[in-house]
């Protein structure tokens, strides 16, 4: 996902009725623009995103380009770690998330639900689970949306190995199935950022 509102505006927590769900900043707003453009001509066959609303908002500016609809996957959100989260964070329900993005499918039911609190080792198996299960329903190209623990979990799970570099907002990384073997393509992509 891109930038996000509380980052660009540390107050912004204060005023909030879901102080850990913000949206996309105005920067991140610009970023996932970008990333759309990026994407635009490629051949994606579904859209997932967490349910957190700054990855719902970077699913649907990419899923207006690729005229695809969102699939909220629970699976693939936040890790709900203790010291990041003083309670299970509120998120919006799908129909919510449909009022204000058109494009989300209230017809797809979230596969995996997360526990609170989560244990690093435990948000690894979710996300693995998650990534295991969206497969197997699915063929074709996916693109996922999430955030850094979600990246982390689902490329760890792909490459069967620990994987946990720096990722940067609103970036773009590939995996490859070849021959029953995941391949990471390249990672971290940002080069579409530039400044308009």
């Amino acid at each position: 996902h891109g930038d996000r509102e509380d980052f660009a505006d540390p107050e912004w927590v204060h005023r909030a009725d879901r102080p850990y769900d913000p949206d996309l900043s105005a920067e991140g707003i610009r970023q996932a623009r970008a990333l759309a453009r990026d994407i635009a001509d490629e051949s994606i066959d579904y859209l997932y995103s967490s349910s957190f609303l700054r990855a719902v908002h970077t699913a649907y500016l990419c899923g207006q380009v690729l005229h695809l609809p969102i699939r909220i996957e629970e699976g693939l959100g936040e890790r709900m770690a203790a010291e990041w989260f003083s309670h299970r964070p509120r998120t919006r329900s799908v129909q919510e998330l449909k009022e204000r993005f058109d494009s989300v499918d209230s017809n797809y039911v979230s596969l995996v639900q997360p526990d609170f609190p989560e244990e690093y080792e435990q948000t690894t198996k979710r996300f693995a689970r998650a990534v295991e299960v969206v497969l197997r329903q699915t063929r074709g190209t996916l693109l996922i949306v999430g955030h850094g623990a979600t990246y982390h979990g689902v490329a760890s799970a792909l490459l069967k190995r620990h994987f946990d570099p720096q990722v940067d907002p609103a970036s773009l990384s590939r995996f490859d199935l070849n021959d029953g073997v995941w391949n990471l393509t390249y990672h971290n992509k940002t080069s579409f950022q530039g400044h308009e």
